[in-house]
């Protein structure tokens, strides 16, 4: 139930990411933009490509325990499957592997967007006052 529920929290993520990055990109296109805005922009792509390379590079640290059907074992991924660690260490990859951990990395990049839209957001509405 854990992994569906996660996959539905990263398509989500993705989707509100890149509306979140669309805002992020018309905010800074426009002539009146708060003081600071192209910096905070430029911190929010390099956290995100942080956070994408760290996704791939750390996916032992984004794992969690999991039922298989040779009892339990390791899912690794986060927030979508990429693989499942059996208790004996045998590995489950599948021609999705690759294409999960791109999904998985486009997640994490998406992420500090997200918090720079809802910063501007929050600065819009603090203008308009």
């Amino acid at each position: 139930m854990l992994v569906p529920a996660l996959a539905a929290l990263g398509l989500a993520g993705i989707v509100v990411g890149i509306l979140a990055l669309r805002y992020v990109s018309m905010v800074a296109r426009r002539e009146t933009t708060f003081r600071g805005w192209r910096r905070g922009r430029a911190i929010a792509f390099a956290a995100g490509g942080v956070l994408a390379v760290l996704s791939w590079s750390l996916r032992e640290t984004l794992s969690y325990a999991g039922e298989g059907p040779d009892g339990p074992g390791t899912v690794v991924g986060l927030p979508f499957f990429v693989a499942f660690v059996d208790a004996a260490g045998h590995g489950g990859v599948s021609f999705l592997t690759v294409p999960l951990a791109l999904l998985n990395a486009a997640f994490w990049f998406l992420v500090p967007q997200l918090g720079l839209a809802l910063y501007g957001i929050l600065r819009l509405k603090e203008r308009s006052r």
